[in-house]
């Protein structure tokens, strides 16, 4: 509460100083993105000088004014010529809060349908409070005016204005001299039921008017923050208190309002909050945006349900139902899709996970039946007769069951056994008395929602290393299980791993069967069925806000599963320290077994839990089970993760958050083999639109695969970063990892609003000695603002050079979505060879790279058009025009070749282009996707997502169609991209038949886009995984 103008009747000075005489409030840090604004805000809060008086209504409507940019500069505001403490508030489009482009000082990006919040946290106790307008004393109908007394004093009827306490007056601020007012309410009225401001003649960054059919207002939430003293008057001012049932002109026994009338929410549509039902829903002594606080840790929690509701209120628009994401084995493809909110007769449900299983078939057609849906057989699952298995661990090592009586209840937050064992009951499935509802039908709905862990199925050993390495180990572990169950694992925000059964395939039907009985609970369980469920350690103290009737949403198990078979374990004829016990009575033959790698992305963020009467600090962690055989319970290798040793409140690691995807790799010597996992540092934080950002700098952390001990971390040396997921590339098939590559995102001084990008190699010198020998070196810097944000992927061409496709741009937060920067797509030649030039650590520079953004290709290549190249059209043949022999010869005198996207022809007025999505290189061609983010922020579009082909030497189209469906139109120019129509979009399958390819899309809406694709170099028919880093030398 800042000063007010006269002071009159203060006697002395205030703790900071002199009074200083001001009228209404300030702006100190005006409205803007999290990460930009965070700092400043914290320090001008620390900062700020102590001020006299409390002008409540005066300081909301500066506020009021400063939303709807009102100019207005007088002694009744809302910018007051006697605020002499910064002014009132600043009119430009830089501090516009409905401008939402990163850089407002620079551009602009508005946003008619924003929606705007007001939280007041005050002693509810308004002095040096009447300099507003005449108009607005009296602004509001029944609801927020009083007699024609009050407008001119600001003491209302109903106040106490004849108490007193030890001589004094209760409610001291009724005193004349003191100028409190009741104009709060009416302020908060006016600001909640009037359209603020005309965007119309704003502009877009395409140069077109604002479309604004929206009304621009405010919601407000007030903490009558006490601390012990309050004044009954103060409360009143604040909080309606209708639940006496008493009628909106009767002030005499619960008058005031401003949480009432200032966040109603109107459902008959008169512009009043005359039903109950509009601003008390639960029909007691408290408004729903009203707060109380008397400590410190009571304000904490008001501030926090404050926030969350306005998050409720802001996510309310999204749209009813989002794709997650979906893998592929056989013949069946898996696809994981949740719903924020839907309504059923019950009520609304939130946050509700599905899983699907799809057949394709000999075609690549997708199946729109699904075989089985995971989340709707979790829900007929009867706990009674078929209990869940969910496993845990309290010591990051052992697997125990999650049950009550195992020792969780300091684990779980519970503040008893009692609320813990509710906890428990509540994961397992139970809908719980005041907890947040799941019954649908009857029955509980038991499965979150599954947003980045896309769902992998694993069957039948698939790494191969017999065929390509010639390792007859390998064999007979292929053969042992062969024929093993296949089951689909992914991580759900349920606080779990999950595992459900994909049966076993039978070739002479053709057709998936159950698999049996699952011995762990002697139950024959059904195709989609859950086996069982693993909780991390590290989510246990998080599980607790999964109960919460006001719950939004929160990140567990978010990551992708990484499966790979490894040589890790022993056996009959191993059983020293170089191996690790895995599952009990399995065979792992000659040390071969199947692990899981599983993280949470953004999950598992630093929370703090007393322990046996020991604060204990849990981070976001990595964590690796043997999965061996599916018909045996999972057994826990190792956890990975952060620590703080010397209790600084500083991890030692800089791990961040687990969002990098596990690469895994192999290197030996004549005596040793050395298995090890490589992931990335993540953010450090992220805020309410996932928003992420990092206070470390970029690492690199190499593992070992047996005991989950760090080897080394590589620091990259830049600042505010995080990294992406890894690659391993065998160059030469030595069976021995030469090179992991991987990208970095980077704060490079704009408060995170606009991130630059690198891209490096770690190279192994086919050494097990980690900590010596291997080498972190940067491949290649990208310019301006381009963050690398996804994994990239290699390849060897004719000569022997490697090649390495990455995208840039960012599609993680809220603020990705006003994005305009200008992205790219990199094809890098590797200057170094680094299974043979060890020492080498020289960077390619994108100025070294051939631009072919502008590039078009006729049919046969004979005649090329480079827009924005310099290609000489003389290096062979007779003609001057450039020929595809001519674009080859001006790749090899380069490093490689970029995309620029605004540069292509059609995309140059498609602003925010960029590619976020590992490509996958195929048959003489680079298949990657883009997304160009909807301009029109308040549209119910998602987007466009296109699909690039390009050939792999050049960026360009390749010399002949390699779009099927323009070889029977025959159009000139060869085309290398296809716009995938609504949302953004991967390549998550392949199918290849006669020599063609079908690339299969995932989109952001569900839809599954299928384009068919004639590849340069031939293909075999079958369904094609991706075997990453693994290259032919010639």
């Amino acid at each position: 509460d800042d000063g007010g103008s006269s002071c009159k009747g203060e006697t002395g000075t205030s703790g900071g100083g002199a009074i200083i005489p001001i009228d209404g409030g300030t702006v100190v840090v005006p409205v803007g993105y999290y990460n930009a604004v965070k700092d400043d805000i914290i320090n001008k809060i620390a900062n700020s000088p102590s001020t006299s008086s409390t002008p409540l209504a005066e300081s909301l409507w500066t506020a009021t004014g400063y939303f709807a940019q009102d100019s207005t500069t007088s002694s009744t505001g809302p910018r007051y010529t006697s605020n002499t403490y910064g002014g009132s508030y600043t009119v430009s489009n830089e501090t516009d809060p409905y401008n939402y482009a990163l850089d407002p000082a620079t551009d602009t990006r508005w946003v008619p349908c924003a929606k705007c919040f007001v939280i007041t946290i005050t002693d509810g106790e308004p002095t040096a409070d009447l300099e507003i307008p005449s108009a607005l004393k009296s602004y509001g109908s029944a609801y927020a005016d009083c007699p024609a007394t009050e407008k001119s004093t600001g003491v209302p009827d109903w106040a106490d204005t004849t108490t007193t306490v030890d001589g004094a007056l209760l409610n001291y601020f009724w005193d004349k001299d003191l100028e409190g007012s009741h104009y709060i309410d009416n302020v908060a009225y006016y600001g909640h039921t009037n359209d603020l401001r005309n965007l119309s003649d704003k502009t877009n960054p395409d140069g077109s008017s604002v479309v604004d059919n929206e009304r621009q207002y405010l919601t407000h939430y007030f903490i009558y923050a006490t601390f012990g003293s309050n004044t009954p008057d103060g409360r009143r001012l604040l909080n309606w208190s209708s639940g006496t049932g008493t009628s909106p002109n009767d002030y005499s026994s619960g008058g005031g309002g401003a949480a009432r009338n200032g966040g109603f929410i109107d459902s008959n549509s008169n512009n009043e909050p005359d039903q109950t039902s509009e601003y008390n829903t639960n029909n007691d002594d408290f408004d729903d945006n009203f707060y109380e606080a008397k400590t410190g840790d009571e304000l904490e929690a008001a501030l926090l349900k404050a926030l969350f509701k306005i998050i409720e209120q802001t996510a309310s628009g999204t749209a009813p139902a989002l794709a997650g994401s979906r893998n592929g084995e056989g013949n069946i493809v898996y696809q994981a899709y949740f719903y924020p909110g839907k309504t059923f007769p019950e009520g609304k449900r939130s946050w509700l996970g599905y899983l699907q299983a799809l057949e394709v078939d000999t075609d690549g057609n997708v199946s729109d039946t699904p075989l089985w849906e995971a989340g709707e057989k979790l829900r007929e699952r009867d706990l009674s007769t078929v209990p869940r298995l969910i496993y845990t661990t309290t010591d990051g090592s052992r697997l125990i069951e999650f049950r009550d009586g195992n020792g969780l209840d300091d684990y779980l937050r519970a503040a008893n056994s009692a609320e813990a064992a509710n906890i428990i009951k509540y994961i397992q499935g139970e809908d719980i008395p005041g907890y947040r509802p799941r019954t649908i039908d009857g029955k509980v709905w038991k499965l979150g929602d599954i947003i980045y862990s896309s769902p992998t199925p694993v069957g039948t050993p698939g790494e191969n290393y017999d065929r390509l390495y010639m390792d007859i180990s390998y064999t007979g572990f292929y053969r042992t299980y062969k024929d093993r169950r296949t089951v689909v694992y992914a991580g759900a925000n349920d606080g779990m791993l999950h595992a459900f059964n994909g049966g076993k395939y039978n070739a002479l039907t053709g057709q998936y069967e159950t698999g049996g009985v699952y011995a762990p609970i002697n139950k024959e369980l059904a195709l989609g069925d859950e086996l069982w469920g693993f909780i991390p350690k590290q989510l246990l103290p998080h599980l607790k806000w999964l109960t919460d009737p006001k719950y939004t949403h929160v990140y567990y198990v978010d990551l992708k599963p990484k499966v790979t078979d490894v040589r890790i374990f022993c056996d009959a004829t191993n059983s020293s320290a170089d191996c690790t016990n895995g599952q009990s009575n399995v065979l792992h033959p000659e040390g071969w077994g199947t692990i899981l790698i599983g993280g949470m992305r953004l999950g598992g963020k630093q929370i703090s839990a007393a322990i046996n009467g020991t604060n204990e600090t849990f981070y976001s962690a990595y964590f690796a089970l043997d999965i061996t055989d599916p018909e045996k319970p999972p057994k826990l290798l190792w956890t990975f993760t952060d620590q703080d040793s010397d209790a600084d409140g500083v991890p030692d690691l800089g791990l961040g958050l687990t969002m990098s995807y596990p690469a895994v790799a192999r290197v030996n010597t004549d005596t040793k083999d050395l298995w090890v996992m490589i992931v990335g540092s993540g953010p450090t934080e992220f805020d309410a639109g996932s928003n992420v950002s990092s206070d470390r700098t970029g690492r690199v952390f190499v593992v070992d695969l047996k005991t989950g001990s760090l080897l080394k971390s590589f620091d990259t040396g830049i600042g505010n970063a995080f990294m992406t997921d890894p690659i391993t590339v065998d160059v030469n098939l030595d069976y021995k990892v030469d090179v992991a590559y991987i990208g970095e995102a980077y704060d490079p001084g704009t408060g995170y609003s606009r991130l630059s990008g690198n891209m490096y190699r770690l190279v192994t010198k086919n050494s097990t000695d980690v900590f010596n020998e291997w080498q972190l070196s940067t491949l290649i810097s990208t310019s301006g603002y381009k963050p690398v944000t996804s994994a990239p992927s290699a390849a060897l061409d004719e000569k022997g050079n490697m090649w390495v496709f990455f995208g840039a741009g960012k599609f993680i937060g809220s603020e990705d979505k006003v994005s305009n920067d200008a992205q790219s797509f990199y094809g890098v030649k590797e200057i170094c060879k680094p299974w043979k030039d060890f020492i080498c650590t020289t960077a390619v520079s994108e100025t070294d790279l051939l631009d072919v953004s502008g590039i078009t290709v006729d049919i046969g290549a004979t005649n090329i058009t480079a827009t924005g190249a310099t290609i000489s059209g003389s290096t062979c043949g007779d003609t001057t025009a450039i020929e595809w022999c001519d674009l080859l010869n001006a790749i090899v005198a380069k490093n490689g070749w970029v995309i620029n996207f605004p540069s292509v022809a059609g995309h140059e007025s498609l602003s925010g282009e960029r590619s976020f999505a590992k490509p996958v290189v195929l048959g003489g061609l680079v298949i990657f996707t883009s997304y160009i983010p909807e301009e029109d922020l308040c549209s119910d579009s998602q987007g466009n997502g296109y699909l690039w082909a390009v050939y792999y030497e050049t960026g360009s189209a390749y010399k002949n169609y390699v779009f099927t469906d323009e070889i029977a139109g025959e159009p000139a120019t060869v085309g290398r991209e296809k716009q995938l129509g609504e949302g953004f979009a991967s390549v998550s399958a392949m199918v290849t038949r006669g020599g063609s390819l079908k690339a299969l899309a995932q989109t952001s809406l569900g839809n599954i886009p299928e384009i068919e694709i004639k590849t340069p170099f031939s293909l075999q028919s079958g369904i094609v995984g991706f075997k990453t880093g693994v290259c032919q030398e010639k």
